[in-house]
C-alpha cells in the first residue's frame, strides 16, 4: 500500500527537474501515514501537531514540509511510540525494512524504499528519512483545536494549535 502510493506520486512527478521537491513529495506521503497512526490511536491522539508541516496540511500553506513537529503534555514514552510505529509499519502497512531511532526528543524513521519506488538510481541512497520532533507544551498556553484531515484516502481528526498560535510560534522561531 505505502510502496504503491509512493510509486504513484513518483510517476506523476518524475519529470520534475527538482529532485529535492520530488523527494519531499514522497516524504509527505509517509507523513500522512504517521499522522493517521497517531490520530487514530488511543495512546497518542492528544499530541499537539505544530510547525510548518501542520500549517501546510491543515491550513493549506503553500510550502514544503520537512518534518513532523508535536508538542506534548505530561510524559511521553518515546520507546513505546517508536515500537508502536514500527508495529504499524511492519504489520499493518507491510513495510518490512523500516527502522526507527530515538535520539533525545526526536524519532527518526528510515525507509530504504527509494530504489523500489524508482526515485533512486543504483549509486543513489535508497533511504527516505522522516524526522519526528517533540517538545513539551509551550508555557504561553496557545489555543488548541481539533480539525479534520481528509486527503487521498486518509481521514482523521488532528489536535493542533489554532492558526494564530501556529503562525506566531513559526514567526517566533525565525
Amino acid at each position: 500500500m505505502v510502496i504503491n502510493n509512493l510509486k504513484t506520486v513518483y510517476e506523476q512527478n518524475k519529470n520534475n527537474e527538482n529532485s529535492a521537491y520530488v523527494r519531499n513529495l514522497l516524504k509527505e506521503v509517509v507523513q500522512n501515514y504517521i499522522l493517521s497512526f497517531i490520530y487514530n490511536s488511543k495512546d497518542y491522539k492528544d499530541l499537539i501537531f505544530t510547525g510548518g508541516t501542520c500549517l501546510r496540511k491543515f491550513y493549506n500553506l503553500n510550502r514544503l514540509s520537512e518534518d513532523l513537529d508535536f508538542d506534548f503534555e505530561g510524559e511521553l514514552d518515546f520507546d513505546k511510540l517508536k515500537n508502536d510505529l514500527r508495529d504499524y509499519f511492519v504489520e499493518k502497512l507491510d513495510v518490512k525494512n523500516v527502522s526507527f531511532k530515538v535520539k533525545n526528543f526526536t524519532i527518526f524513521v528510515k525507509l530504504p524504499i527509494l530504489r523500489i519506488v524508482g526515485f533512486a538510481g543504483p549509486n543513489d541512497s535508497e533511504v527516505l528519512m522522516i524526522r519526528i520532533d517533540f517538545a513539551a507544551k509551550r508555557p504561553l498556553k496557545p489555543v488548541t483545536e481539533y480539525k479534520e484531515f481528509i486527503y487521498n484516502g486518509f481521514s482523521f481528526i488532528g489536535r493542533l494549535y489554532n492558526f494564530k498560535s501556529l503562525f506566531l510560534n513559526k514567526a517566533d522561531a525565525f
